[in-house]
């Protein structure tokens, strides 16, 4: 992870593939109708988590019980406000102090890198830096439709996105209140 000469903002590659990471592991928790599974005990924990640390071939029991926690808390952190965020930031950190690092100084500037803390545990800590750093982590945010309560990335400049994909929980939603409200004027 570069601290110096990178690019900065919502948009920037380095933020945007941090953000896509984060989308697909926040992606993995029990949501709408689909349960547990990366994590549970007999449930694989490789594709997501090799995003966080090349290399890696699975987690064991106790890593995907950390991991399983920090990925609760952090989708605890979307939206919320005020002590609730104050609460779920807190939590995120302590699940996270284990990862350490170390400044290493290049001609490119300087980046930190995961000395101690497990390989994915180190990568969704420094993802997580990345988005904060960029102001984007307002931009993760969950789909309002609970048929699907996906995790999405919005990438748009006025901030407004509010589905996680318009074809599907967008237009779904906009055709239901059109009906609902075609019923309300025929029985007014």
């Amino acid at each position: 992870m570069t601290v110096a000469k990178h690019e900065s903002g919502y948009k920037s590659a380095r933020t945007l593939g941090a953000a896509e990471m984060l989308v697909a592991f926040l992606n993995t928790r029990p949501h709408a109708d689909k349960g547990e599974g990366l994590f549970s005990s007999s449930g694989p924990s490789t594709g997501i988590l090799s995003d966080f640390a090349a290399g890696l071939a699975q987690a064991g029991p106790a890593d995907r019980a950390s991991l399983r926690s920090l990925r609760d808390a952090l989708a605890l952190t979307l939206g919320a406000e005020g002590s609730e965020a104050e609460r779920a930031w807190s939590e995120v950190s302590r699940l996270i102090a284990p990862v350490t690092v170390r400044r290493v100084f290049t001609a490119d500037g300087v980046r930190l890198e995961p000395i101690g803390g497990g390989a994915a545990l180190s990568g969704i800590a420094a993802a997580v830096q990345t988005v904060v750093e960029a102001d984007a982590w307002p931009r993760l945010r969950i789909c309002p439709n609970h048929k699907c309560d996906l995790v999405f990335y919005d990438a748009t400049r006025s901030r407004t996105q509010k589905w996680d994909s318009y074809d599907t929980c967008g237009n779904r939603a906009n055709v239901s209140a059109h009906r609902a409200r075609q019923q309300e004027r025929q029985a007014g």
